[in-house]
């Protein structure tokens, strides 16, 4: 018998784990509480946008189901879970240095 999973997901019924929210505090938003994190990411998570491939800057070692992405430098991987879908992480793409340190 195999496990039947939730239908595909939909931005505005995305669970956000507690360890997404740490992930996004610690990675995007330092500055907030872990109360204002959760009330950010959730809200930016109606915003996002579902997609099965994650961008190519993702590491590929735990692919997920699908991603959740908000803009082009935050990805959420969700997971199934019961009858919902979770948001297990949040990865952030670095931001490369604009200028380089120049010699004197």
């Amino acid at each position: 018998m195999s496990a039947v999973s939730p239908p595909s997901p939909n931005p505005n019924r995305v669970t956000v784990s507690a360890h997404a929210v740490e992930q996004y505090r610690d990675r995007v938003k330092p500055g907030l509480d872990s109360d204002a994190a959760r009330t950010e990411l959730e809200q930016l998570c109606a915003l996002g946008l579902i997609q099965t491939e994650a961008p190519g800057w993702v590491n590929p070692a735990r692919p997920a189901a699908y991603y959740l992405l908000l803009g082009d430098q935050i990805v959420l991987p969700l997971a199934p879970q019961a009858d919902t879908w979770v948001a297990t992480t949040c990865v952030a793409q670095r931001r490369k240095r604009a200028l380089r340190r120049t010699r004197h």
